[in-house]
């Protein structure tokens, strides 16, 4: 909804959007002239499927750029463990993870990220590590904790419940 407000009204825009499973995306071979994705291949099923049709897509010398996590990252970030903390306090009972969502999880490493887009068939495939930083307010990690990290979790609250888990999380 934002992007087709920013951009679909432009005169003269290129942009198209369309919706589509990772892996079996609705567009025809060599029609994309650039693929930009952010914190999304670690939340699709297969990564290499998706990566594969990416590539059916994208039209000769079209580019493809990624961001995501790379497995360990941020294990001591002091707001998350505080959520953790409230959620065991309140002694409320987490659902199974990853229960019924099934996900190709984060990279081991900017080498495996080039690796595996070779193994969809980009040759000129070129990873790096690099820091991403976000300068979280209290307000914004516990609009993306409450939005979208723990969207399983809430799931099983009482509305009672999120309240009392918000309150101590703040």
């Amino acid at each position: 909804e934002l992007a087709q407000r920013r951009w679909i009204d432009r005169p003269g825009s290129r942009l198209r959007l369309v919706e589509g499973a990772a892996g079996a995306l609705p567009l025809d071979d060599g029609s994309v002239d650039l693929v930009v994705s952010s914190v999304v291949f670690q939340l699709v099923p297969d990564r290499l499927a998706a990566l594969r049709d990416i590539r059916r897509v994208l039209r000769p010398g079209g580019i493809v750029s990624y961001v995501t996590w790379i497995d360990g990252e941020d294990q001591d970030f002091e707001p998350r463990i505080e959520f953790d903390e409230a959620v065991l306090e309140l002694e409320i009972e987490e659902p199974n993870e990853g229960s019924d969502e099934v996900v190709a999880g984060d990279l081991r490493s900017a080498r495996s990220a080039a690796s595996q887009l070779r193994r969809a068939g980009f040759r000129d495939a070129i990873a790096r590590e690099d820091e991403l930083e976000y300068d979280w307010t209290l307000d914004s990690y516990l609009e993306y904790k409450f939005a979208y990290d723990e969207c399983s979790l809430l799931a099983v609250l009482e509305p009672s419940q999120r309240e009392r888990l918000e309150a101590r999380a703040r």
